[in-house]
């Protein structure tokens, strides 16, 4: 007798069959909503109601620009645009901007120096990555923009937070779900960039 599948394996397969409804032309995401194995609602992505499909006028949203760059080789990311290259050298910056376009949205820092197994140094190497991540980040990003960048337990020092505030409506520390037990590393989030004096006419 053949196994029946089990009550996972049997929503998924609704779910994969929900998003054979899908319009996007990108990606077809399928969604069922269960309660004590008790299918309540089924949904799939598309256009809004009253607006036409993608699979009949095309793409409605336009693709986000998004370069990366990693000393390391990093494998091929559809739709983005990978360097591989030193992030501190001179001519980094100028090359992410190029490849942008215009001025990013986010600018996501996961820079870390190699450690040398002596906590205080190892902090403080990485801190100086991160300092030249934000000073990258407040000369490129957009008005309303985002910061993020990877630190080790204990966070960004007193004296970078404070210069971040001035820049930024929020900033704080966050330590994501998917990070490791044990591990070290913190996220610092710096959201509503101001922007420049050059942009809001105070400089002049």
């Amino acid at each position: 007798m053949e196994t029946r599948p089990s009550w996972q394996q049997y929503f998924m397969e609704m779910a994969l069959l929900a998003a054979k409804r899908s319009t996007c032309l990108r990606r077809q995401v399928g969604a069922i909503l269960v309660k004590d194995n008790q299918i309540l609602s089924s949904g799939y992505n598309g256009s809004p109601k009253g607006i036409s499909h993608c699979a009949e006028i095309g793409c409605l949203s336009p693709r986000a620009a998004v370069v990366g760059i990693d000393l390391l080789p990093v494998d091929p990311i559809d739709g983005v645009t990978i360097f591989e290259h030193d992030f501190m050298d001179d001519a980094a910056p100028a090359m992410l901007m190029d490849a942008l376009g215009g001025a990013p949205d986010i600018v996501l820092s996961d820079m870390a120096a190699n450690t040398v197994g002596h906590p205080q140094t190892d902090a403080l190497r990485t801190m100086a990555l991160v300092e030249t991540a934000f000073a990258f980040a407040i000369e490129v990003l957009a008005p309303g923009g985002a910061f993020v960048a990877k630190v080790f337990a204990g966070g960004a020092d007193s004296t970078l937070v404070a210069e971040m505030k001035r820049h930024f409506t929020t900033v704080k520390h966050a330590k994501p779900p998917a990070s490791r037990k044990g591990s070290v590393e913190w996220f610092v989030v710096a959201q509503g960039f101001k922007g420049r004096p050059e942009e809001s006419g105070s400089g002049a």
